[in-house]
């Protein structure tokens, strides 16, 4: 039995054992449920991810496929085609965040607080980057900062923004440090993970911040929020 459905199939699974043995195997012979165990030990994002999908897969294929002829003595349905071939474009050519590379408007300790307000009316955004003079990420301006700050001095008759500058406003944020970096060429699934495991642990994440190859003292060049991943955010073990 050879059909284009069984040919897609082992295509995809010999791509997807490819990857395995190139990244997680240089040495001696392991065999796919091995390769599985080794890459997720080695915090391989998709495989742990997928990584039951993908032990159920191996063992269809070691059912419908004769060991020492690959004669196909069953057919794969659509479903567990579209699996892994699904599962096979996420691990060999993954999406990256450099979607999300483009120009930043940031601002500076002496940036007014018209000017920041004024931005966010118009880009819509809850947060702005706050860099230095050679565009490197210090802190976050943020709605709450400006929020906590109108809080703290409402017992005024008159509070004026005239002279208020974003300086100002940092010691009231408590989220201007809710940042981290990452790299341009870092996953979706990276970033995905970055927000779910720092909510896991209690930790305010906000905004990664991509840099060139992840550091903090390289320049900004995108930003990243939790919305931004989470229409792309897909689990594995998926089932009909």
């Amino acid at each position: 039995m050879d059909s284009a459905n069984s040919r897609a199939f082992l295509r995809d699974f010999n791509e997807i054992e490819s990857y395995l043995k190139t990244k997680h195997n240089k040495g001696d012979y392991m065999s796919f449920q091995a390769l599985l165990d080794k890459a997720a030990q080695r915090n391989d994002r998709i495989v742990k991810r997928y990584i039951s999908d993908l032990k159920e897969i191996a063992e269809l294929r070691n059912a419908i496929v004769h060991t020492y002829t690959n004669e196909v003595l069953a057919e794969p349905t659509p479903y567990i085609v579209n699996l892994i071939e699904e599962i096979r474009s996420k691990l060999v050519v993954p999406p990256t965040v450099e979607r999300f590379v483009k120009e930043v408007v940031t601002l500076h300790e002496d940036s007014s607080l018209r000017q920041v307000l004024h931005n966010m009316n118009e880009k819509a955004y809850s947060q702005f980057p706050l860099v230095d003079k050679h565009n490197l990420v210090t802190s976050l301006v943020t709605d709450s900062g400006i929020a906590n700050w109108l809080a703290a001095h409402l017992d005024q008759d008159h509070v004026s923004i005239k002279n208020v500058q974003v300086k100002d406003l940092q010691p009231y944020d408590k989220k201007k440090k809710s940042y981290r970096f990452i790299r341009k060429d870092a996953s979706m699934y990276e970033a995905q993970d970055r927000f779910s495991q720092a909510a896991e642990r209690g930790e305010k994440l906000v905004t990664l911040i991509i840099t060139e190859n992840g550091a903090s003292n390289k320049p900004i060049l995108g930003i990243i929020t939790p919305w931004d991943v989470m229409e792309t955010k897909e689990k594995g073990n998926s089932k009909p």
